[in-house]
């Protein structure tokens, strides 16, 4: 094979580093136009977790509120009444952190 400079000949090994730098690129172009969708998916899932432990502990403390009253109605002491005060007072609160939670979410559902 004549290796003269005016000799176009096919080179593999010079071709495939061109490919592969391309490749490179485009990977690198990708990675960084999905970052920030990344970081979406992030914050979204912080948020699915503080609604779920907000409904979760509402939830519960309503199993309280019904279980107090219950219990004070069948059996009529007082010490059931605490469950049911105690409920009744952390209530309010963290209803309010739910309906805040669900009312300031800035994350928008995405259409494709």
């Amino acid at each position: 094979m004549n290796s003269s400079p005016g000799n176009r000949a096919f080179d593999p090994i010079k071709s495939g580093i061109v490919l592969l730098s391309i490749l490179l690129v485009l990977n690198a172009i990708v990675s960084i136009r999905a970052t920030p969708a990344l970081a979406h998916s992030g914050d979204a899932v912080e948020h699915t977790r503080a609604v779920e432990t907000e409904t979760e502990k509402i939830g519960s403390l309503i199993k309280d509120v019904e279980t107090g009253q219950r219990g004070f109605l069948l059996i009529g002491k007082d010490s059931y009444l605490e469950l049911y005060n105690n409920g009744r007072r952390e209530f309010p609160e963290h209803l309010a952190r739910f309906e805040n939670s669900l009312l300031t979410t800035q994350i928008k559902p995405r259409i494709s």
